[in-house]
């Protein structure tokens, strides 16, 4: 049998996205409010070329980078946890009704398997969500400085850093889309794994206008859930969803879950039990009266 496989939730994406990028819009007003004040104070000594607004600046704005680091550390934590909470739930409510749909019943317990996975996607978004602010706190402080060199006013600095915050928020975007298809195909084959399933079969959904020839010839294969497909262009087996902006995913195949090594299995009442040390599924056998 073939039940659906897992498709990322666009209200997860959504929320994930809208918080990244009012994050970095919250450090972008931060940015420009702080040179307001500290860069007009001293924008006569500065058209003037005068030395030292340029060392005071250099300090006082390493500072507020320090600062906003600190402050994405505890944001980025948070915002991914949400995720994997939010994935996690997403994923396992999918996968049982697919199996609700085909005529099974499937009850999870917590596995270590997917305990490893989910903070296997904490770890991963905090760096991602990290790597926000240092690049655009490196970026306006490199702009300033060349500001304050070529002795240029406040108002070249704010039309610079609003362009800067555009290319902040394209990137939050695409984290916001790649990671909650990562972390959802992720999940899904921790889950999968604990019910059995070793197999999938790749379904290609195109992202782009110019979608991945290879991908699009994957399409309908059947491949291990644990290895994933060649893929000619990388050079290596990939995962759907594994690459940058790839929106392949997978159905599952049903074949292995009674052939499983840690299964054990139990028919009482016309009900048969496939039970794994993370999950029981069940099948009724006849309908009761």
């Amino acid at each position: 049998m073939i039940a659906r496989g897992p498709r990322p939730n666009a209200g997860t994406r959504a929320q994930y996205q809208k918080s990244l990028i009012a994050m970095v819009e919250e450090m972008r007003d931060s940015v420009l409010w702080w040179l307001g004040a500290r860069y007009r104070a001293r924008e006569d000594e500065i058209v003037a070329e005068d030395a030292s607004p340029s060392r005071e600046l250099d300090k006082e704005l390493r500072d507020l980078i320090k600062q906003w680091g600190r402050n994405f550390g505890g944001l980025a934590e948070a915002r991914a946890r949400w995720l994997a909470r939010r994935v996690n739930a997403n994923a396992t409510n999918q996968l049982r009704a697919s199996m609700q749909n085909v005529g099974l019943t499937v009850m999870f317990r917590n596995s270590r398997r997917t305990n490893n996975i989910l903070q296997a996607v904490v770890t991963g978004n905090i760096s991602l969500i990290k790597s926000i602010p240092a690049q655009f706190l490196a970026q306006a402080h490199s702009i300033t400085m060349q500001s304050v060199l070529a002795g240029r006013d406040m108002g070249f600095i704010s039309k610079e850093i609003h362009e800067l915050f555009g290319k902040s928020k394209r990137r939050a975007i695409v984290i916001a889309r790649d990671q909650t298809n990562k972390a959802t195909e992720a999940i899904s084959r921790a889950r999968a794994a604990d019910i059995g399933i070793t197999h999938g079969i790749w379904m290609h959904r195109s992202g782009s206008k110019v979608p991945r020839e290879t991908h699009q010839a994957m399409d309908g294969k059947r491949f291990k859930l644990s290895e994933g497909l060649y893929d000619p262009e990388e050079g290596r087996n990939v995962l759907p969803a594994e690459l940058i902006n790839c929106h392949c995913s997978y159905d599952y195949d049903l074949s292995t879950i009674g052939a499983a090594e840690d299964v054990a299995m139990d028919s009482r009442h016309g009900v048969l039990s496939y039970i794994f040390p993370a999950a029981t599924i069940k099948r009724w056998l006849c309908k009761i009266a």
